[in-house]
């Protein structure tokens, strides 16, 4: 539950909020069943003091941002092959984004896999 009033936009920390104990079948909507689980998350719209807090609520924290440099992995049969990149657009952990090579020059399709590191396909 919320302590205080919060904007759109609002990063998460856990002066924010509270646990609070409440009968499951009211939160159609979902819940989270640990207060830990929106530390750093964006709020994708206000939130009131004392509104329950909602998966639907949260925005994943950008991990890569445009024109930051990472690695790039490619992992097959075993094998694992690195190079580096540039990131085109801003991305979470777990999402598609575009990258740059930076040595052929070639755009590809990658996986966030942390603020250092993306993932192509084989």
């Amino acid at each position: 539950m919320a302590l205080r009033s919060l904007p759109a936009g609002a990063v998460l920390s856990s002066n924010d909020w509270i646990e609070d104990r409440r009968e499951i079948t009211a939160l159609s909507y979902g819940y989270l069943e640990q207060a830990d689980q929106a530390r750093g998350y964006k709020l994708r719209r206000p939130l009131r003091s004392g509104e329950v807090l909602i998966p639907g609520q949260l925005e994943s924290p950008r991990a890569v941002r445009k024109g930051q440099q990472v690695d790039i992995v490619l992992r097959r049969s075993g094998i694992q092959v690195r190079g580096h990149g540039e990131v085109l657009v801003d991305g979470a952990v777990g999402q598609r984004i575009q990258v740059r090579n930076v040595s052929s020059g070639r755009f590809l399709e990658a996986v966030v896999r942390s603020p250092e590191e993306v993932e192509v396909g084989g």
